[in-house]
């Protein structure tokens, strides 16, 4: 299937993606074979700024660190503009932002649709992946 997946993108970041998850399967992620499946066909339909995004979710501080930026510095807002600053290439997009939230959401790997709304400086740094976007993340990352 990954190979198949392969064939049909142009995108690097997916392929390395793909890569990362039969790596990660050969080397004993524990990932059971209905899960595996349905990971991989996600590919079909998620893009390079999906796995941007989820990777944003799950940790916006990290994230941002590891970009060489830093958060914005809010005492009440919203996690688009953490996300406008650490990762240039969402900001201005907000129509793909909200549909690729909603998106995640709905494949259970966010436990949110929207990034909208005010919140706390802390509510704008939350974790929002679920534990099956962890593992999703874990699959479809670099091995090591």
């Amino acid at each position: 299937r990954a190979s198949q997946i392969a064939i049909r993108t142009h995108q690097r970041e997916k392929l390395e993606a793909l890569r990362n998850a039969v790596v990660n399967v050969a080397a004993g992620l524990d990932v059971d074979a209905d899960q595996q499946a349905v990971f991989i066909d996600s590919f079909d339909s998620l893009t390079a700024s999906h796995l941007v995004l989820l990777r944003f979710l799950q940790s916006p501080e990290a994230f941002a660190t590891a970009r060489g930026r830093r958060l914005a510095d809010i005492s009440m807002g919203s996690p688009l503009a953490h996300l406008e600053i650490s990762a240039p290439e969402l900001a201005g997009r907000p129509e793909f932002v909200r549909q690729a939230t909603r998106e995640l959401f709905a494949r259970g790997l966010t436990d949110t649709e929207s990034l909208g709304g005010i919140m706390s400086e802390e509510g704008t740094k939350s974790k929002r992946t679920t534990g099956r976007g962890d593992l999703f993340l874990a699959f479809v990352s670099e091995p090591g």
